[in-house]
This record gives C-alpha cells, structure tokens and sequence, in this order.
C-alpha cells in the first residue's frame, strides 16, 4: 500500500465524495471519488477540501483522478463551485486530470467546466474504464511533465 493522506469527504442525502492525496513514484495524485449527485452545498464543500489538500502538495507537477462510477451529475448551481476547484487545481500545479465515468450528463458537465478553464482537448481522452488505467494515465502526466522541466 502506498502512503497517503487521511480523506477529506461529505455527504447529504443526494451525493458524498471523498479526496485523498497519494504519493506515488513520479509524484503526487489526488483521487476523489463521488457517488450520487452534488448539490450547491456539497461542490462548495469540495472546492474548499480540494484545494486545502492542493495546498499540501509541495511546488511540483501533481495530477488528479476521479472515480466517477457511481456519480450521476451535479445540479447547475454546483458547477461555478466545480469550476472554481478545477481552476484553482490547476494554478496549484495539477497538470492532468483522469476519469473513470460513465454518466453523459456528468460527462458533459465535466467537459464545459475543461473548457471554461481553457482546456480544449477532449474530454474523451481522460476518460478510462477502471481506475487502474486512470491512474497509469495521471502518472503518465506527472512523468511527462517531469521530462518536459529536465
């Protein structure tokens, strides 16, 4: 087992999520794994536990994965919340996201929030079927990004 930090996770009677930081070889994950649907309250809560744990994470490329199995979609006055925690994730030095979802409403959503944050690549080609693949992906992100600085 590899460390990693306590979760940080909520719920209410529509959805939960939890997050938590691994340390892998090439650097840093965050994982967050939702169930249900997020409300205002909850995509609020999630921003602030996010970037909390982003905080954490020393200056250097790290990258975020989701398991979304279990999710159906977020309510429209939770994406300004979601989109404020991908933008504040990227400016704390995440340089790739990974997904494991199958929910077209939740795949759209999380495609409008990429491209509001200036992310035009297609959400398609973050999308995994397991977590394990995932997780490959984002720790191909951080390995990439580390050659790119060498």
């Amino acid at each position: 087992m590899w460390p990693m930090t306590e979760p940080l996770s909520r719920k209410d009677k529509y959805g939960s999520y939890k997050l938590q930081c691994h340390d892998r070889g090439p650097g840093k994950i965050i994982e967050a794994t939702f169930m249900g649907a997020l409300g205002s309250g909850l995509a609020r809560h999630y921003k602030n536990d996010l970037l909390k744990l982003a905080a954490t994470i020393p200056p250097k490329p790290w990258a975020y994965m989701a398991d979304c199995s279990e999710y159906q979609a977020s309510i429209p006055e939770a994406a300004d919340y979601l989109r404020q925690a991908y933008e504040g994730a990227l400016n704390c030095g995440c340089v790739g996201d990974a997904y494991c979802i199958s929910s077209a409403m939740g795949i759209a959503q999380l495609a409008k929030i990429r491209r509001q944050c200036g992310i035009d690549s297609p959400i398609e080609e973050r999308i995994y079927s397991s977590m394990e693949k995932a997780e490959a992906a984002a720790l191909e992100l951080i390995t990439d990004t580390h050659s790119d600085f060498s």
